[in-house]
């Protein structure tokens, strides 16, 4: 997502993220280096430049022995390391048609084709009822897009970085409790300073969720947060659904 820090006005944001659509958009097939670990990444598909501060993390959050989700996994950056750390299965999702072959690509690169699987997924639409995961991540789309587009009308390549009205958040939020275990954990990014901060403590409200800090990226450059997501059983008054980072 850029460099993801926030420009000195609500405009220079959006313009900012606006031209690196554009920059984005003309894209030919590629390769990064994120964690150590070299990528391919295909023509419109998210390219990551944060990834490894997740990979960082992994010992943290990663299911060592267990199962994951990686949703909205672009060429599957955090799947693939995620695998190679000793989850035993990962399923690599994406909105973006071209992801799942990418990340096919990267997993039989790094020898664990046989750990992960990737899918065209909206949310969790290709996920089966009968399947569930230690952990569900998402690298979140959150940065705002400052008009009143409607989802469809966004490119591949605008929504690695921008989900308008922040639908796609409160359909994580509604529908992750059906995929996970009984002791499965849930994560999603996000920025306090970035994203419409508002919005996401309306919807952690609405679905029943807290959101506390795990991880604040923002001492290492990007300006963004890695939330827990954790079930509120009841909200005591005055009480808040978030954690801000220190």
């Amino acid at each position: 997502m850029a460099h993801l820090v926030q420009g000195k006005t609500l405009l220079e944001s959006k313009a900012k993220y606006d031209k690196w659509v554009e920059d984005h958009a003309k894209r030919t097939m590629g390769e990064v280096e994120q964690g150590g670990m070299k990528f391919v990444v295909h023509p419109t598909v998210f390219e990551p430049n944060i990834s490894y501060l997740f990979m960082q993390l992994g010992e943290r959050f990663y299911p060592k022995g267990g199962s994951m989700l990686d949703l909205g996994s672009g060429c599957g950056v955090v799947a693939v390391h995620a695998a190679v750390s000793g989850v035993v299965r990962v399923l690599a999702t994406d909105i973006v048609p071209a992801a799942p072959a990418c990340i096919k690509e990267n997993a039989k690169l790094h020898g664990v084709a046989d750990k992960v699987e990737g899918r065209v997924s909206d949310v969790f639409s290709a996920v089966l009822p009968s399947e569930n995961f230690d952990v569900i991540f998402w690298n979140y789309p959150f940065i705002p897009d400052g008009t009143e587009r409607d989802y469809k009308e966004l490119s591949d390549v605008e929504r690695g970085i921008r989900d308008p009205g922040q639908e796609h958040l409160r359909t994580y939020c509604k529908e992750a409790s059906r995929f996970l275990k009984p002791a499965g954990k849930l994560f999603v990014t996000y920025s306090q300073s970035m994203g419409d901060w508002k919005t996401f403590q309306a919807i952690m409200l609405e679905t029943g969720w807290s959101a506390s800090v795990f991880a604040d990226l923002s001492k290492d450059g990007p300006q963004v947060q890695l939330y827990e997501l954790t079930r509120r059983a009841v909200l005591e008054k005055g009480a808040s659904c978030c954690a801000f980072a220190e």
